[in-house]
């Protein structure tokens, strides 16, 4: 894990290891709708339990961390 995971890692430290799509908006910085979708679409991975999506923190990291990458790089997919 590079030191910039670490960092997130720190930061989401008052989350829980599997977090709710609410979770999800709030680390992301982002609406529940758009978390909703980022989960169904698979774009962060998670899974069904009932009715909801859950996510393990890991994957929301990795999701802000590639995206972090990616705009750094100029390909944000956001951005197309």
């Amino acid at each position: 894990m590079s030191l910039s995971k670490r960092n997130y890692n720190k930061m989401f430290k008052d989350y829980p290891d599997v977090v709710s799509a609410k979770d999800v908006a709030e680390m992301v910085g982002i609406g529940l709708k758009k978390a909703y979708r980022l989960l169904r679409t698979g774009e962060i991975r998670a899974f069904r339990c009932g009715n909801t999506f859950k996510a393990a923190k890991i994957e929301v990291i990795e999701y802000i961390y590639v995206r972090q990458c990616a705009q750094h790089n100029g390909n944000d997919p956001e951005q197309k």
